[in-house]
């Protein structure tokens, strides 16, 4: 199948739980998936506990971990620094490294970075894991580009997904 653009997202509600700020990753049990979909981009400002992200039904929020899947197409080789902005905590991946790491119960809008050296262009593997505490959220994924002089949100223009494969088996038939 060919790659469709933006990135895969799993929303689920997570439950209430004491050691939730201390945990470096969530047990199925204390999950339920609510939605699931493409997300264009990761380009959400912070806002108050009680809101809802824009097309994400209102029942993922306010205690919730969403996890977005995908390729980020890099057009030029080179040394790349992405940053993820976030309240409360998030994590990026690229090509199954950890890049950032910035998990935990936030007080306020958090900039972390990481750097990422590309040899060739290409599509590079993506993971972006985030979650709520029932606080003000926010998340917001940019990076640095070899030529740029400052950070950026990443564009939906690079963003893709694989679509999920389904199969379906011809039975014999005999007659």
């Amino acid at each position: 199948s060919s790659p469709l653009p933006g990135l895969h997202a799993q929303y689920y509600r997570l439950e209430d739980s004491e050691d939730v700020c201390k945990l470096t990753s969530f047990p199925s049990s204390l999950l339920t998936l609510v939605h699931e979909g493409t997300d264009e981009i990761i380009n959400h400002e912070q806002m108050a506990s009680g809101f809802a992200w824009e097309g994400i039904p209102q029942d993922v929020f306010p205690r919730f971990y969403v996890v977005w899947k995908g390729y980020v197409r890099i057009d030029a080789a080179g040394d790349y620094e992405f940053q993820l902005s976030n309240r409360d905590g998030a994590r990026l991946t690229v090509n199954g490294d950890v890049v950032i790491d910035n998990w935990g119960c936030l007080s306020e809008m958090t900039d972390k970075t990481g750097s990422v050296s590309f040899d060739s262009v290409g599509y590079a593997a993506i993971e972006v894991e985030f979650f709520s505490n029932n606080n003000d959220f926010g998340v917001i994924l940019s990076w640095k580009k070899p030529s740029d002089e400052e950070f950026a949100i990443i564009p939906s223009s690079v963003f893709y997904h694989l679509p999920e494969a389904t199969f379906t088996y011809a039975k014999k038939k005999t007659h």
